[in-house]
């Protein structure tokens, strides 16, 4: 079986991150499987050695993480997901697409028009969705979209396939759980979807493996008697979060941070000895594993990496649904939340908590389960039968 997967990349790196873990696990059941997303990001698919296929994407637009306003929100959506020229210049790279890998599926990972691209050509068809998304901003985007996709005379049972066949939820319904997605909004989903499935966090096994692993014995923990990991998008948000942490850390606290991007070097040198900052890097969970506590915004792979290394954090979210996604952790005792007006008073209690022995235990006792939960049966048996069912 062949599997394109299509990954928005403008929010951030996780979807494609994401789509390039499921594509592995595809790979491993036998499976040929690429990824397709943005220039910019090829090296994130290639580097893991799967498949990458190039598409065009909508220029980032960091304003709309602060956008709760609904009508705001929808006029900033028209303008971009929604946009005609958007949606066209999507559609017409994925039937491309299409048409040259010739896959049996498509699995979609925010990257809305793929699934009708797939509609389109009669190849079936999954999406990838964080459920909390439909709280913000997916709530706006799906009937935004809809409109969209009319007005381009894109048939209704094309265009109704928009969340294909199956949306697949990749994590647990304790964390990301159907009863937070608002009624209205429910009933739209209800009425596109067959099926919705929870398929558990997508994992690699390389992850599981290192989040088995004792922190002493990891090489990011050398030399390091207390650590702290603080994994950050690299914006301004982030290094105002940065400058708090460092003013609040214990003294005897190392600290590694990692940026989205790569620190301009007089950013690098503003710090104490103690605190290493770094661009992007490639086994953050590694270091996420090795730590004692860690500082994160709250994305969803960010905080799933979290859980399963058992690693207890604290959330500074910049988003509503970072903010939703810590909450619903910090519920279950292994992460507190703390918002912009909170930082200079409370992010250093915040991190003491959490190197708490409390905090601790209830972390590795959560990981533990969850690790039992993320096998990749679920993931490939629910896209293999997308196929099969076709």
């Amino acid at each position: 079986m062949k599997v394109l997967f299509v990954a928005y990349s403008r929010s951030s790196l996780g979807h494609v991150v994401r789509c390039v873990t499921a594509a592995e696990l595809l790979v491993a059941a036998g499976h040929d499987a690429v990824v397709a997303c943005h220039e910019s990001v090829r090296g994130v698919v290639e580097s893991r050695g799967v498949g990458w296929r190039p598409v065009r994407e909508i220029e980032p637009a960091p304003a709309w993480t602060g956008i709760r306003d609904r009508e705001a929100l929808r006029g900033f959506v028209r303008g971009r997901l929604a946009s005609p020229g958007y949606v066209s210049m999507c559609l017409e790279d994925e039937l491309a697409l299409i048409d040259d890998y010739a896959p049996d599926a498509v699995v979609a990972d925010m990257r809305n028009t793929a699934p009708v691209a797939a509609s389109l050509r009669g190849i079936p068809a999954c999406s990838l969705h964080n459920l909390r998304l439909f709280q913000n901003p997916m709530h706006v985007i799906l009937p935004e979209l809809l409109v969209t996709l009319d007005g381009a005379g894109v048939g209704e049972e094309h265009a109704r396939a928009v969340l294909g066949g199956t949306m697949l939820v990749p994590d647990l319904p304790v964390l990301d759980p159907l009863t937070e997605v608002p009624a209205e909004t429910m009933a739209l989903v209800a009425s596109l979807v067959p099926e919705i499935r929870h398929v558990g966090p997508i994992v690699a096994a390389d992850t599981l493996r290192v989040a088995g692993t004792p922190r002493a014995e990891l090489p990011q923990r050398r030399g390091r008697d207390r650590l702290v990991s603080v994994l950050l998008g690299g914006g301004a948000w982030s290094e105002a979060v940065l400058d708090g942490l460092v003013a609040a850390l214990p003294a005897d606290v190392q600290a590694e941070v990692v940026l989205a991007r790569e620190p301009e070097g007089e950013v690098a040198r503003a710090y104490p000895e103690r605190v290493r900052v770094t661009g992007f890097r490639r086994d953050a969970v590694d270091l996420m594993r090795a730590s004692d506590a860690a500082v994160v915004h709250g994305g969803h792979g960010t905080l799933v990496d979290g859980l399963i290394a058992g690693t207890p954090m604290v959330c500074v979210p910049e988003t509503a649904e970072q903010e939703r996604n810590g909450w619903r952790v910090a519920e279950l005792g292994m992460a507190e939340v703390l918002s912009a007006d909170a930082l200079t008073d409370r992010l250093g209690v915040a991190v003491k908590a959490a190197l708490s022995a409390e905090r601790q235990e209830a972390s590795e006792h959560f990981a533990g389960r969850l690790r039992g939960t993320a096998a990749a049966g679920d993931l490939v048996a629910a896209v293999e039968r997308s196929a099969i069912l076709a």
